[in-house]
């Protein structure tokens, strides 16, 4: 909510006159104007945004998979099967999502929490990054 420093009423030090925001659902908690890009409203507290739906555009999932395969009879019941498996073949950064490597640390996902994130992290795709390629090859006897 907006309003105007006068005096004494200032919780958020700014120039007197200036006008400063503050966050009723967070206890009245400043809000940078400079920095607030989120703001989030709880549910059923009565307010709603004014922002339509599908306004906000992240960038998109630049993923391809690839699975190659060998199948190689030896005989008449058994078979060996080669397997590789490519995930983000290409390598791009897939920032915001889980990797699919055993090896990537764990927790590295965007949070969309506004509520939750850390601050100023709340969907930035430069904090977390999906992992790199990842290769999986396999071998399998039938019989």
């Amino acid at each position: 909510m907006p309003a105007v420093a006068t005096a004494t009423v200032n919780p958020c030090t700014v120039a007197v006159g200036a006008t400063f925001y503050t966050n009723p659902d967070a206890g009245g908690a400043c809000i940078n104007p400079a920095n607030a890009q989120y703001i989030g409203l709880l549910a059923g507290s009565g307010r709603r945004g004014s922002l339509g739906r599908n306004t906000l555009r992240t960038a998109g999932t630049n993923n391809w998979n690839v699975n190659l395969l060998k199948r190689i009879r030896l005989s008449e019941t058994t078979r060996l099967e080669l397997r590789a498996e490519f995930y983000n073949i290409f390598n791009h950064p897939q920032y915001g999502q889980g990797s699919v490597s055993p090896f990537s640390p764990g927790g590295t996902g965007v949070s969309a929490n506004v509520f939750t994130s850390p601050n100023g992290q709340f969907l930035q795709p430069q904090f977390a990054d999906g992992g790199g390629r990842v290769i999986r090859y396999q071998l399998k006897f039938s019989f």
